[in-house]
């Protein structure tokens, strides 16, 4: 009976109708000189160069989601203790994840510029009135109307054009999402021989068997290894 049901697993999987997890689209990261190219790009000279750097930092550095992102809130972010905690990240988990020191900077510039009545660590800077922009790998844009306040929370929609728009400019020919940059930071973590249940804790993976998929991604270029986690351009 058992090997008939496995006999017909194995028949469907072939013929599409069920997902194997051997089968899915493997996830994309960046080279380390691809994540330093991505950060240079972004000036610092206005305050929305410096917020936009610091979101990238949080994904490439800290692992967040995009959806934590734009969920932080000031009182969630301690320079003292370097820590930033997410509050009912995805399954409802809380967790901590520790803030390299690189970063210390960065963040005090963002937090003299941000507007100070505003609920959200990460928003807007002013109000803007009209067409937002969303950019797509093969660079063609698309144009849709919106509207946004200054201290209005930042928008899961605006990081995603964001990142495709630096990549492109910084020259990444890769189809870039919010995402690639949290691959990047757990691969660099298994890079660096971390333990993954350590890893699946920073992550806030529910299952360890998510957070092996890296161990995969990391074996395939092991010279990177030398290259620690926080070490690069912020």
């Amino acid at each position: 009976m058992c090997v008939t049901i496995r006999i017909i697993y194995k028949i469907r999987i072939v013929r599409g109708l069920i997902m194997n997890y051997t089968t899915k689209k493997e996830p994309v990261i960046l080279s380390n000189d691809e994540r330093d190219r991505l950060l240079k790009i972004v000036s610092k000279r206005y305050a929305m160069g410096i917020r936009n750097r610091l979101i990238l930092n949080f994904m490439v550095y800290c692992g967040l989601r995009v959806s934590e992102i734009t969920n932080l809130k000031p009182r969630d972010i301690s320079i003292t203790d370097l820590e930033i905690k997410i509050k009912n990240g995805k399954g409802g988990k809380d967790r901590t994840i520790d803030i390299p020191e690189a970063l210390i900077d960065l963040i005090k510039q963002w937090k003299d510029k941000r507007p100070k009545t505003s609920d959200y660590f990460f928003c807007n800077i002013r109000t803007r009135k009209g067409l937002d922009i969303t950019v797509r790998k093969d660079g063609q844009a698309r144009t849709f109307n919106s509207t946004s306040k200054k201290g209005d929370k930042i928008s899961v929609r605006y990081i995603q054009a964001m990142i495709k728009r630096y990549a492109l400019k910084a020259g990444i020919d890769k189809d870039i999402t919010p995402h690639t940059l949290r691959h990047t930071y757990a691969t660099n973590c298994v890079r660096d021989n971390i333990p993954l249940p350590i890893i699946q804790e920073w992550l806030g993976h529910s299952y360890l068997s998510t957070t092996q998929i890296y161990t995969h991604l990391a074996g395939k270029d092991r010279k990177e290894a030398i290259k620690k986690v926080t070490t690069g351009t912020v």
